[in-house]
């Protein structure tokens, strides 16, 4: 799809696939706005989106090979991490990165920005303004506001 109403050259291209095996193809972009689960109790992206995924395919979420085969990818906390670093290694072709985190991470920001900094020389972190309250959260007794991070890098 392209932005229509929008005159800038180029099309802007959208997927639904596994990052990693994307990243694999060697696609090609100047910036890239990864936004990977932050981990913890939201890392489960099939299951939190699975009304979507069964609408599109019109099958169970466990009848999708793309489900099967990548499906695992930044749930478990003993792994995240390595699934982390395995798709800043693929994208080492893309000169600028583009991130979103909160304080609710996987690891603390300063941990998190160490980890792009061993594949980019500049890394910025940028506290967002605007205090966040998760729905979600405030049902468990967690209402209070979260500090989101935008981290760009290249």
């Amino acid at each position: 799809w392209t932005f229509a109403d929008i005159k800038m050259p180029g099309d802007c291209i959208a997927t639904n696939m596994d990052i990693i095996s994307l990243l694999q193809t060697g696609v090609k972009v100047d910036c890239c706005y990864f936004d990977p689960p932050y981990g913890m109790s939201a890392s489960n992206y099939p299951i939190i989106y699975r009304f979507f995924e069964e609408y599109v395919y019109s099958q169970k979420l466990e009848e999708l090979d793309h489900i099967k085969m990548f499906g695992h990818r930044f749930i478990n906390k003993k792994t995240y991490e390595q699934d982390f670093i395995e798709m800043l290694e693929c994208a080492k072709h893309i000169p600028i990165w583009m991130f979103s985190f909160n304080d609710s991470s996987w690891k603390d920001i300063d941990y998190i920005t160490g980890v792009i900094r061993q594949f980019k020389s500049s890394v910025i972190v940028d506290v967002l303004s605007d205090n966040y309250r998760y729905l979600y959260r405030r049902a468990q007794g967690r209402g209070s506001p979260v500090r989101e991070y935008l981290i760009i890098a290249n």
